[in-house]
């Protein structure tokens, strides 16, 4: 690729010396007030700010939703946890954090400063032609990079859209701009004065490189709003589904099972028909001593041990609520 494909400058060219006569003469054609006038940047800086605005919103509403979420959780109860049920709990709470930690990132970018001189701009610019040029990168980096931050900035679409107004002032890229800018001359211009076009004064050049400035920087922040924006949504209901399912996963268990014997004190129900269904009737109205050895709190199975040979008071039972009361000692 030829130097000049960038619209380098040509130092040798011969073109008439800039003269305050000349420069006067440049002012009386065009006009004395920039072209481009803060007026018009103020728009763009007011659009900008009103996406940031808009931006600093929906991460707040996020955050009280959010908060009230995750007001209810348990997460003492994580010490109580063990095998799949800690396991799932710990996932889901990672991907909770995760979901949360995505929104706010494209939010962050939305609030955070773009390009904000010419020099950076052209860098974006010639890096923006090498990877047409070569290809999208690939890896697993590359794919990452995509998934947090969204598809690319396109500057030269943004570039495309100002053209009209760098037409009117016979600009055709924002490399002309920089070298403008620079002091110096693309030689499409340089070819230009020399067959008798005037100079662009350099009030006009300053005016024409804020707006183009704060046109791009409009509309990377738009593409990084809209950017959050489609990534509120799913990411939201990521964080949603995470968290009521982690407040599942870690609520203590209302019944938890008996996991090592337990001594007990079996308090039975004086109704021998209910004691009958369960072989227990011979317990009717007694109060016997005996080991939880498996079952739930709430529905033991306990081991009875008999007073006299034939109890029929002994063996290993399921105390259910409706044949007495247990108490743990």
């Amino acid at each position: 690729m030829e130097a000049a494909d960038f619209g380098v400058s040509v130092d040798d060219f011969e073109q008439p010396a800039p003269t305050p006569e000349r420069e006067r003469d440049d002012e009386e054609m065009h006009g004395t007030e920039p072209v481009l006038s803060s007026a018009i940047v103020q728009e763009h800086v007011a659009a900008t700010d009103a996406f940031r605005s808009a931006a600093r919103w929906l991460v707040a509403v996020s955050g009280a939703i959010a908060a009230v979420l995750v007001a209810g959780l348990q997460l003492t109860s994580l010490g109580s946890l063990t095998g799949g049920r800690l396991s799932a709990a710990v996932t889901l709470f990672l991907i909770a954090l995760a979901s949360v930690g995505y929104i706010l990132l494209r939010a962050a970018r939305v609030l955070a400063p773009t390009a904000q001189t010419l020099a950076e701009l052209r860098e974006i610019d010639i890096a923006e032609v090498r990877r047409q040029a070569e290809g999208a990168p690939k890896g697993l980096g590359a794919a990452a990079k995509r998934l947090l931050y969204g598809p690319d900035f396109k500057l030269s679409e943004a570039v495309s859209d100002f053209r009209h107004a760098l037409e009117n002032y016979g600009l055709q890229t924002l490399d002309e701009i920089y070298l403008l800018y620079t002091g110096r001359t693309p030689v499409r211009i340089a070819q230009e004065i020399r067959a008798g076009k005037p100079r662009l004064s350099r009030n006009k050049i300053e005016s024409v490189a804020q707006q183009l400035i704060s046109f791009i920087e409009l509309r990377e922040t738009q593409h990084r709003y809209q950017l959050l924006v489609r990534a509120l949504v799913p990411a939201g209901l990521v964080a949603s589904l995470a968290i009521v399912f982690f407040a599942l996963a870690a609520s203590p268990d209302p019944d938890p099972k008996v996991s090592r014997p337990l001594h007990v004190v079996v308090i039975f129900t004086s109704s021998s028909d209910a004691l009958k269904k369960s072989l227990l009737e011979g317990c009717a109205g007694q109060t016997r001593q005996g080991t939880a050895v498996a079952g739930t709190l709430r529905e033991p199975e306990v081991l009875l041990q008999p007073k006299k040979l034939g109890d029929r008071c002994s063996g290993r039972h399921i105390i259910k609520p409706a044949l007495g009361i247990v108490s743990y000692k």
